[in-house]
């Protein structure tokens, strides 16, 4: 396709655009595009594995006998100890082995004291790891979970008025639109960050000094028109889904995923420079750093147009969000409510953990072998830990949950796992992320006296390094006028990804899980040249001097890179990593590989990264739910199957029966010609 008809609207005439946002992406059944997705991918896999020679799957006369018998579980994050409450309700003996001192794993909630809960001292914290959740359809499972542990949840502020974008040394509000309107209905675009040719920048003229767009089409800003001019084209196939009947979603959606499986070889970056959309590399680069962090658009087109879809509920990005009366703002729609954790997101998992047996979660064991056990026809693993004087634990199944990067490093070569699996665990690409919080004595940007309009929570956003600040939705007044003693005053004063995090996280090169975790230790001297740095952005950014600010009483910084027990935040795949499976090129996917066992059925890959869903506690979850079924369809334990769907339901993004015949190919329980 030619490049013109995006390059059309450089004009003065008003030209009408396609919608910024599709409507309504999660469909009708209430599940996600991703799900359906990832219940295609599945079918796909199907039709691979029956294509492939007789030889490439175990025999059924090799497939192992496995036993009931103690499974265990490596890692005591999310994934891993959901794992554990859905043996625990079956009636299974399990065991976690969790490298760490601490469990959670990237549900990390760091506090700089730790008062009775109810004070205002009680927000005196920041999460480090997971944040927010979306409280929307697909995602129930996360929220029955919190129903569950009886976890108290406050809405969570994506934005707020009196926000900021600071780029090109420049401020301009965050809720302010970037153009005039002018009399024949149409609004003019004005430069207010001086990025154009004209005001001394790289843009050129024609894509902002030129764009006039009928004003009720008319995004916020002009870097918007023209990310929804290019991603729209992408996106246009899967508006259409809530149109067609039930009976014909599977193979509707079967054909938009069709359309952009093409285009999985590009990068956002390759994609936005190609001659299909045209846009000059000054303007890539400017809507790169406008709209993400550095360096995310060398990352995957389709995982970017796959987030996107994700999110565009129900009316389109940026979602709405919940309302206070301290906002001063109204809305008509109905909003997607954001929640958070009251107290951080680690009681989650302080909860999980409480729900589960006592001595069931052994702290300090690292993992660094595991391999079948020699002569067994019932496939035991054998694990063995970082003592090298212990001798192995053996458990009839293991669920891994660990980051991937944590995998690699364990010895698995003797465990029966597909070259394709091996690969995946080496070579999906993780993100970058960094977060770096500060103490002041008061909450200075709620002050209307230094910051007006205050701010409520809601992020900021610059181009100086510190990128982004989120401001607590926690310890929120339901007004302006609210009695309320002040909660601390804790500011997410810098939360980074990608090249962003890398360059920040070098100010502070050490692995942050073998500091002390208790908050007396001072690990951040307050001299710091990386404290002074997000000080000095913070200054620019509102246009305040530091002395308004107050007393610095403590800072944090962490980096999910850094840490030898992460290795990395969450997956973001590369191009050419959300292949799905294809008989014709006989390639299963990296992804779609995490999602079957090792060549016995008792070896289990969970977490983040084996779901479609990744980078989101929902994909730990369901992984983890995939897992023990996994468990359950290696022993032919029909009865505990029905009893796992009537406690535990079946995650959406999982075609259960297409699973396991795909379980039963790949272990050799199932003779290929008798699907």
């Amino acid at each position: 396709m030619a490049s013109a008809p995006l390059l059309q609207t450089h004009h003065t005439t008003a030209t009408r655009l396609s919608s910024p946002a599709l409507t309504m992406p999660t469909l009708r059944d209430g599940h996600s595009i991703l799900d359906h997705i990832a219940k295609n991918d599945l079918s796909a896999a199907r039709s691979l594995f029956l294509s492939l020679p007789s030889d490439s799957f175990p025999s059924r006369a090799s497939f192992p006998k496995p036993v009931k018998d103690k499974v265990g579980i490596i890692g005591a994050g999310i994934a891993g100890l959901y794992a554990a409450m859905i043996l625990k309700s079956l009636g299974y003996d399990y065991e976690i082995l969790e490298a760490s001192q601490r469990i959670g794993g990237r549900a990390y909630t760091y506090h700089f004291n730790l008062p009775p809960p109810g004070c205002p001292e009680n927000y005196d914290y920041y999460d480090i790891g997971a944040m927010r959740f979306p409280d929307i359809p697909w995602m129930q499972r996360v929220f029955d979970l919190f129903k569950l542990l009886k976890v108290e949840q406050i809405p969570y502020f994506l934005s707020a008025p009196g926000t900021f974008l600071h780029f090109n040394g420049h401020q301009w509000p965050a809720d302010k639109p970037q153009y005039e309107v002018v009399g024949d209905g149409t609004v003019q675009y004005l430069d207010v960050f001086n990025v154009t040719v004209s005001n001394g920048g790289a843009v050129p003229d024609s894509f902002i000094l030129h764009l006039r767009v009928p004003a009720e089409d008319a995004p916020g800003s002009p870097d918007a028109v023209w990310w929804g001019l290019a991603f729209d084209r992408l996106r246009e196939p899967f508006k259409l889904l809530n149109e067609v009947p039930p009976a014909e979603l599977a193979s509707a959606l079967a054909k938009a995923w069709a359309t952009l499986l093409p285009y999985d070889s590009h990068s956002v970056r390759s994609y936005l420079l190609s001659p299909e959309v045209g846009y000059p590399n000054a303007v890539v680069t400017w809507l790169e750093t406008f709209q993400t962090a550095t360096g995310l658009y060398d990352r995957s087109l389709i995982n970017s147009v796959m987030d996107s879809l994700d999110f565009d509920w129900p009316t389109g990005s940026p979602m709405q969000d919940t309302i206070l009366p301290c906002h001063k703002v109204t809305s008509d729609s109905d909003p997607v409510l954001w929640k958070c954790i009251k107290g951080g997101s680690s009681r989650v998992t302080d909860q999980m953990a409480q729900t589960l047996d006592d001595g069931k979660i052994l702290k300090g064991q690292r993992v660094t072998r595991l391999q079948l056990r020699e002569d067994d026809a019932s496939g035991t693993v054998e694990v063995f830990l970082n003592d090298a004087a212990s001798p192995a634990r053996s458990y009839s199944h293991v669920i891994c949950t660990t980051p991937l990067g944590v995998l690699g490093e364990i010895d698995t070569l003797d465990l029966g796992l597909a070259y394709s699996q091996n690969t995946a665990i080496r070579s999906l690409l993780y993100d970058s992320s960094v977060k770096v919080a500060v103490k002041f004595k008061t909450r200075w940007w709620e002050d209307p006296d230094i910051v007006n309009p205050p701010i409520f929570g809601g992020t900021s956003s610059t181009d100086l390094p510190i990128r982004t600040i989120v401001y607590p939705s926690y310890g929120i007044p339901t007004s302006l006028s609210s009695d309320d003693v002040k909660p601390p005053g804790v500011l997410m004063i810098s939360y980074l990804w990608s090249q962003d995090a890398i360059r920040l996280g070098a100010q502070y090169p050490y692995d942050p899980t073998v500091q002390s975790e208790d908050p007396r230790h001072r690990q951040f001297p307050l001299d710091h040249p990386l404290l002074q740095l997000t000080l000095n952005n913070l200054e620019r950014v509102h246009g305040v001097s530091r002395d308004k600010f107050g007393e610095v009483e403590d800072w944090h910084f962490f980096n999910w890179n850094a840490s030898s027990f992460a290795r990395g935040p969450f997956v973001v795949f590369g191009p050419g990593q959300f292949q799905s499976p294809s008989a014709q090129q006989n390639n299963l996917g990296l992804y779609t590989s995490l999602l079957f066992p090792n060549k016995t059925g008792t070896f289990f890959i969970a977490g983040e990264a084996a779901s479609i869903h990744h980078g989101w506690f929902l994909a730990s979850l369901n992984s983890a739910w995939r897992a023990v079924h996994g468990v359950l369809q290696s022993l032919g334990a029909e009865e505990d199957k029905k009893r796992l769907y009537e406690l535990w339901g079946i995650p959406s993004d999982l075609d259960v029966k297409m699973y396991e015949e795909c379980h039963d190919i790949v272990t050799g329980k199932r003779a290929r010609g008798r699907v």
